[in-house]
């Protein structure tokens, strides 16, 4: 039904699709966890604030840069109140201010995601740990092309949506085949 990474439902036919023509922070390894757009990560010494350098040169499939701003936006469109998401509990919980701007009490500006530069995302959680990789790894945390996401809500249901991952796609018919 959807191919928009922010709303497929994890461990369907969509999100296998999704997984294959977008790229995320991190993705899932037989191994466990590994960066995929992210090139290094540090965390702050109280485990609170964690953040993120994305490799140099990434692009979407229109040639535009992927950004640290595409990855804030991805975040913060998925947790944003009344997001149709259905994992946007998940990441809301994880990140300071989210569980409020999920549920309308807060704007965007009391979450802990920012873009510091082109380069660099930085997010703060709720609690200290490494599961925050784990979430990012997820549909839901994938990054958005800002440039064509903010002005179209439905760009990531066209024909020909933009993407960043390893493959594209060609064709698509809703509900029907694709290539």
């Amino acid at each position: 039904d959807t191919l928009n990474p922010s709303t497929v439902r994890e461990g369907t036919v969509a999100d296998a699709v999704a997984r294959a023509i977008y790229a995320g922070l991190f993705r899932f390894t037989a191994d466990g966890v590994a960066p995929d757009l992210v090139d290094s990560w540090t965390a702050s010494p109280d485990g609170l604030t964690q953040t993120f350098v994305l490799k140099p040169g990434l692009k979407w499939s229109d040639g535009m840069p992927v950004t640290a701003h595409d990855a804030a936006f991805g975040i913060l469109n998925s947790i944003a109140p009344n997001s149709p998401s259905p994992d946007a509990d998940v990441l809301a919980s994880a990140i300071r201010g989210g569980g409020p701007f999920l549920a309308g009490e807060s704007d965007e500006s009391a979450v802990g995601v920012t873009a510091a530069d082109d380069l660099t995302l930085v997010i703060e959680t709720t609690a200290p740990g490494a599961f925050l990789q784990s979430i990012l790894a997820r549909p839901v945390a994938f990054p958005e092309p800002r440039h064509i996401a903010a002005f179209d809500p439905d760009w990531g249901d066209r024909a020909d949506p933009v993407t960043n991952g390893p493959f594209n796609l060609v064709s698509r018919v809703t509900g029907g085949n694709l290539v």
